[in-house]
């Protein structure tokens, strides 16, 4: 139903868009994140790795020093103080001397003090190493139990018979404390050549890590010098397109400013020759012919409208268009607009005015170019709005959901009673040389007011939009911003 223009940069605010292809500028992270990501936790694993597995060795050293080293003390405490023991016992056994009883029970409460450290180290250590611990104790006691039955009684310093098999006893249960004790300090060994394993194994992994994260991240510095020589490649690449873009679009726009200076001369003339022949000033001009001129006179005119219509067009999607900014008073243009268009409305027989508005301030705009938006609009609806219909025109002002962007906007609607556009129509109408609806075949025309309208809208910093219902109507909205930006 509605005339339509091309719809320029969507979302501009500005300026209207090239009439050439889009062409996307190169986005530089894009190709090459993921190598830089490798990169980075290359690096930051090279830091990481190497002091995690340092922090462990040092940790598996200190239980080597703090308390392997320790174990080995308190076993060889043990042993210092079994030897001293034995030797104690077998020197009384022979003498009777109680001095060497009493060497024996010192000695014997050095090792005792050594069993409480040794039990506490050994859990620490882990492995047989508990279980050897109490072996030895085990061991030593029942050593201690028969030295036991060698004493004299309570309050008899004479020294017991020191017996061949006695003594041989003796010495079979020591064997066995000292068996003991060397089992012990073979799982405490064990136990630190497991810590020195594992220290050796993590000196291996880290080598093996630091290599592999060097090669990575060399790997993934080739990858991006690689990307960023396609990087510029794609960049100089795009930037050709534009030139050549622009060079297009500069190209098309000589030809139709070219073509629109020859046609518009010609045309104009046409036009004025026709006017004089209809005028008579030739010589009377038969009905007949009168029809045919004014057909002519009326085509000539068509044709002078699109050729200025096509340089309006191009002059707003290069943002040429001359913006004169001032005070404008919305409602004073408005009327104006309403009132130029007012006898094309009441000879098409519809009824048009101004709705009841509250007040509306002044707005730094163009006024020439929003009395031009304006006069495509009205003549739209009058275009296409059937007898006994009607074209009103709306003022708002404020915050709106409909705005196209959030501020504070004056709303100007003109709303016609035409036979409405199809909700997926509806933005195609801004496309240009595009006609909808019943008659629109017929309707005067060249297809290029919508867009030209919707182009200069956004120069002045707003929009138009439409919302519409089939079979009831449409309201074309001219959005002009309170606070320009």
């Amino acid at each position: 139903m509605r005339e339509g223009g091309r719809d320029s940069t969507p979302g501009s605010d500005n300026a209207a868009g090239s009439n050439g292809p889009v062409l996307e500028p190169p986005v530089p992270w894009r190709g090459t994140l993921l190598p830089l990501a490798f990169v980075f936790i290359a690096l930051i694993a090279l830091v990481v790795v190497p002091l995690a597995l340092m922090e462990r060795s040092r940790s598996t050293w200190r239980e080597i020093v703090d308390v392997a080293e320790p174990a080995d003390v308190q076993v060889d405490a043990i042993e210092y103080a079994l030897v001293r023991e034995v030797a104690a016992i077998r020197a009384f056994l022979i003498t009777g001397d109680s001095v060497f009883l009493d060497r024996y029970t010192r000695a014997r409460a050095e090792e005792t003090r050594a069993y409480a450290p040794l039990g506490v180290l050994a859990r620490r250590l882990g492995g047989d190493v508990p279980a050897r611990a109490r072996m030895l104790r085990t061991a030593v006691m029942r050593w201690h139990r028969h030295v036991a039955t060698l004493l004299p009684a309570a309050g008899h310093m004479a020294p017991a018979a020191a017996t061949d098999v006695r003594l041989a006893t003796q010495e079979a249960i020591y064997r066995d404390a000292l068996d003991a004790l060397v089992s012990l300090d073979h799982s405490i060994d064990g136990a630190v050549e497991v810590r020195r394993a594992r220290i050796r194994a993590d000196e291996r992994l880290e080598m093996a890590l630091t290599l592999v994260l060097v090669a990575t991240a060399l790997g993934a510095a080739i990858v991006v010098a690689r990307l960023g020589v396609r990087l510029v490649q794609m960049t100089e690449h795009a930037e050709r397109r534009r030139r050549e873009v622009e060079a297009l679009t500069e190209s098309r726009a000589r030809l139709i400013r070219g073509l629109g200076h020859d046609l518009k001369n010609p045309l104009g003339v046409i036009q004025n020759y026709v006017v004089l022949l209809e005028s008579g000033i030739k010589g009377a001009v038969p009905p007949a012919q009168r029809e045919v001129l004014g057909r002519i006179r009326r085509l000539t005119g068509d044709s002078l409208g699109l050729v200025n219509d096509l340089g309006d067009l191009f002059r707003a999607e290069a943002g040429q268009l001359t913006i004169s900014p001032g005070r404008v008073d919305v409602v004073e243009t408005v009327r104006d607009a309403l009132e130029e268009n007012r006898p094309a409305a009441e000879a098409a027989g519809l009824r048009i005015g101004l709705e009841p508005h509250t007040a509306v301030p002044a707005v730094e705009t163009d006024g020439g170019r929003v009395r031009e938006i304006l006069g495509n609009l009205i003549s739209n609806a009058i275009k296409y709005t059937p007898a006994g219909g009607e074209v009103s025109a709306s003022i708002e002002v404020g915050a709106d959901g409909r705005a196209p962007r959030p501020g504070r906007w004056i709303a100007v609607g003109i709303t016609d009673t035409g036979p409405g556009i199809p909700a997926d129509q509806r933005e195609r109408i801004f496309d240009e040389f595009q006609r909808f609806g019943a008659g629109a075949g017929h309707a005067p025309g060249t297809g290029l007011g919508l867009a030209i309208s919707r182009s200069i809208a956004r120069l002045l910093g707003g929009d138009i939009t439409v919302e519409s219902e089939v079979g009831r109507g449409s309201t074309f909205t001219l959005w002009l911003p309170l606070e320009r930006k």
